[in-house]
């Protein structure tokens, strides 16, 4: 899968958490994460190679969220 994108920022509102951990998870999911693919006009994009398995007790977008951590994930 290629997934392009520009200024992707992480913003959370998870409403059983703090309004502080939501910030603090952001923050690290934001310091952790690559903001552009690629990350310049110049560069190529980054292509990653990844793998998720299905639960079948699980709906249809859970296996697209995996599947789009699970490649922002890889180096």
């Amino acid at each position: 899968m290629k997934f392009l994108y520009h200024d992707l920022e992480v913003d959370l509102n998870l409403p059983k958490k703090a309004k502080w951990k939501n910030s603090v998870i952001a923050f690290a999911a934001n310091t952790a994460l690559n903001s552009s693919n690629p990350g310049s006009a110049k560069l190529p994009p980054r292509i990653v190679q990844f793998r998720a398995e299905r639960n079948m007790n699980k709906g249809f977008i859970n296996i697209i969220i995996k599947s789009l951590l699970g490649g922002l994930k890889e180096p």
